[in-house]
């Protein structure tokens, strides 16, 4: 544990334990610093002020919903409504936010409960692409209304 800086970890076990733990390599950071981006490392304050503890960051364990996911997003939907909560934690916690496979995710498994093995495959291969879902209909209009001028 507290050795891992880049990749989200997903677990389950025989015994039906399930747990989402965020990178696990988190310094402790200043909040008043803007840390997506080049802070000054002369200053002091910028110094990291040791390890965030597991306690300190957003993990899930066996949440009531049954399931849990992540798609290199943020941890705040890691298990839909029984996900950590963003307001609890430091800004610097996460500076990649949500992602569209995590809206994708969040789409295919918020409510749904049992999945058999059948419907877990359905669900793995769902061709619904939510970025498509917004750039399509505006690409479609700016070319129709291209269309119509030319006309």
């Amino acid at each position: 544990m507290r050795t891992n800086s880049s990749n989200n970890t997903v677990y389950a076990d025989a015994d039906g334990n399930i747990a989402y733990f965020q990178a696990s390599f988190i310094p402790k950071r200043d909040p008043k610093f803007d840390w997506t981006r080049p802070v000054d490392g002369s200053d002091s304050a910028t110094d990291w002020k040791g390890l965030l503890t597991l306690d300190e960051m957003p993990n899930v364990l066996n949440p009531p919903n049954g399931w849990i996911q992540n798609t290199n997003n943020w941890p705040y939907s890691a298990a839909g409504e029984n996900s950590p909560k963003q307001n609890d934690f430091p800004r610097y916690v996460d500076t990649y936010g949500e992602n569209p496979r995590g809206i994708h995710a969040m789409r295919l498994l918020e409510g749904k409960k049992d999945f058999s093995l059948q419907g877990l495959i359905d669900a793995a291969y769902d061709s619904y692409q939510p970025t498509f879902a917004v750039l399509v209909p505006r690409s479609s209009r700016i070319g129709t209304s291209w269309l119509l001028r030319v006309r």
